[in-house]
């Protein structure tokens, strides 16, 4: 009898280190998926701010390109000055003559001014269409404002201009650019 018990014994013995064993491995399997689960997550969580990340680098990359561009469009005061300057040359080219060129008085914006110049002066519609082309073709904020168009006189091809243009100059443009390009 004593070694039909010790049998049993034997047996629930092994029943329990068994089950112990089991629950052991199906705990750490559960623990191990757990744990795999979240460093998943945090993986994507982690790339996910890296993608963002790098998106934000290259959205402010294209909004300081546009920023470049817009400022480029701006002229700064010598630019200005070489442009009223070559205002005439551009007329000559263009078979525009400049009877007056004047300043009127500038409006400021913020950091910036809108400086206005008026001309007076006398062409073809076509030297006059080709002189507007060329100073469209200039890579600068330039608009022909209040412009008035008249023939010279009753029995000429030519045409009288009064016209006034707005440049927008910004005097920091160096100085902002020579920042942009250091970061």
């Amino acid at each position: 009898m004593n070694s039909s018990v010790n049998k049993k014994k034997a047996f629930v013995t092994s029943a329990i280190f068994l089950l112990a064993v089991l629950i052991i491995g199906i705990g750490s399997e559960i623990f191990t998926s757990k744990y795999i689960s979240n460093q998943k997550s945090k993986m994507r969580l982690a790339y996910q701010k890296r993608t963002e990340s790098t998106q934000a680098q290259k959205k402010g990359v294209e909004n300081e390109s546009i920023y470049i561009n817009a400022i480029d469009k701006v002229m700064s005061e010598k630019e200005y000055q070489d442009f009223k300057n070559g205002l005439s040359i551009i007329a000559v080219n263009s078979e525009v003559t400049i009877n007056k060129i004047s300043d009127a008085p500038v409006k400021n914006i913020k950091d910036y001014k809108e400086n206005k110049i008026i001309i007076e002066a006398v062409a073809t519609y076509d030297a006059f269409k080709r002189f507007k082309d060329r100073l469209a073709k200039l890579n600068y904020f330039i608009n022909f404002d209040k412009e008035t168009i008249t023939r010279e006189n009753p029995t000429s091809n030519k045409i009288k201009i009064n016209a006034e243009l707005h440049v927008i100059v910004f005097a920091n443009k160096e100085a902002v650019l020579t920042q942009i390009k250091k970061k």
